[in-house]
């Protein structure tokens, strides 16, 4: 696999894509160039991924990933759904502006095959794991992974949706 070496494990994977995706959004909010060569970057990712997975490693994230059959744009949004959704700096999700940059979509034509899969009809919208806040305005609305979705994809785990729900 190009001699990468694998992940030391789950966290260090999710790591890894998270700071990826954040390092994207942050350098475009701040209107500054985008990290040195992110394609670069992105091959590292892959490779390093399949030299985990090589040697065994249980990734609940990539698990997701291959049994729901995502392509690259649709893994790049979903771990750009799954860094905020973990970060405690979240504005409670992340603006279209946000997600084309996530998904690397630097042409109009590129921009709106993510718009279209987002509010349309892509993979994530049909598997119900995006919520909105259905701002009137297009450009100033939120969208999220659906909080259900963290637990699975950071643990393999579904969280239970009662939990909580008479605590006081």
């Amino acid at each position: 696999v190009g001699g990468e070496r694998p992940y030391c494990g789950s966290w260090d994977y999710l790591d890894d894509w998270l700071s990826f995706q954040r390092s994207l959004i942050s350098a475009f909010r701040a209107g500054t160039p985008t990290p040195a060569d992110p394609a670069e970057r992105l091959t590292c990712l892959l490779a390093r991924t399949e030299a985990t997975l090589e040697v065994g490693a249980d990734l609940p994230l990539e698990r997701f990933i291959r049994k729901n059959g995502l392509d690259l744009v649709d893994r790049l949004l979903l771990v750009a759904l799954l860094s905020d959704a973990l970060s405690p700096n979240s504005d409670g999700g992340l603006r279209m502006c946000d997600l084309t940059t996530a998904a690397g979509a630097s042409t109009f034509e590129a921009q709106e095959i993510v718009r279209t899969r987002i509010e349309d009809c892509g993979a994530l919208r049909t598997a119900e794991l995006l919520e909105s806040d259905m701002d009137v305005s297009a450009l100033k609305r939120y969208y999220r992974l659906a909080p259900r979705m963290r637990a699975l994809l950071v643990r393999g785990q579904k969280e239970d949706p009662l939990v909580g729900v008479n605590d006081s």
